[in-house]
């Protein structure tokens, strides 16, 4: 799921312009710094994922502004905010990639302006 700068779900019909924000939301980078057990929620926006977060959007990579466990958010999801770059391709399914330590994850898309 990618969450839009003003706060809209990014779709064709809501898409994100280039040079703004939008959050990802994610699962499956492991564990965290401090550590968060399973099965319990973020007390705070402290925990971080251990492994290094990249993200490439048309294949071009993006500022990763943060990567968290969310407060209130239980162990096993991550929000990574990223900046779109101004470079980046147009259109409705742009390639988006999360990559965690040396792996990407597999292409979902974004809708661009």
């Amino acid at each position: 799921m990618v969450q839009n700068a003003d706060g809209s779900l990014n779709s064709s019909s809501s898409l994100a312009a280039k040079g703004s924000t939008v959050s990802i939301l994610a699962t499956g980078a492991g564990p965290t710094t401090p550590p968060l057990p399973a099965g319990t929620f973020a007390a705070d926006d402290s925990f971080r994922p251990r492994l290094r977060i990249t993200v490439l959007i048309g294949g071009i990579g993006a500022e990763v502004i943060s990567a968290r466990v969310p407060s209130g958010l239980f162990a096993g999801l991550l929000q990574v905010d990223v900046r779109i770059p101004a470079d980046a391709p147009s259109g409705p399914a742009v390639s988006l990639e999360l990559g965690v330590g040396d792996v990407l994850s597999p292409p979902a898309t974004l809708a661009i302006q």
